[in-house]
């Protein structure tokens, strides 16, 4: 047995997380892979251009109730509005924790608009 603490800042191991992306046109839902939880992380660190969805359910806004599934789908980043993520055990590490002030916004990605809370950096 070690008397050494894992590294803080080693890889992390790969996990399934549960998301919904939204294009302009198209819902999919489905579970991504990443060794991170955080939605901006996930979308930063892919090594293409697109994003792999696994089980995914594709459905179009004009047609809520005419669904596809797909064992698989690829996203292109580029076409991506936003992302939610769902059932996520994320753990923060103290040592990359930035302070940060949460403000109302509204923001509109049409055909959404989008009414939440910001947390930026303060200062």
């Amino acid at each position: 047995m070690s008397s050494y603490v894992p590294d803080p800042f080693g890889p992390a191991a790969v996990q399934s997380v549960t998301v919904d992306i939204y294009t302009t046109a198209y819902r999919v839902s489905g579970v991504a892979t990443s060794r991170f939880s955080r939605v901006a992380d996930i979308l930063n660190q892919v090594v293409s251009t697109h994003l792999t969805v696994e089980q995914a359910t594709i459905s179009e806004y004009a047609d809520p109730t005419a669904t596809l599934s797909a064992s698989q789908v690829l996203m292109t980043l580029d076409e991506i509005l936003f992302v939610v993520l769902h059932d996520t055990d994320h753990v923060t590490r103290p040592e990359m924790r930035i302070p940060k002030r949460a403000v109302r916004a509204q923001v509109g990605l049409p055909p959404f608009r989008i009414t939440g809370s910001l947390h930026i950096t303060q200062g």
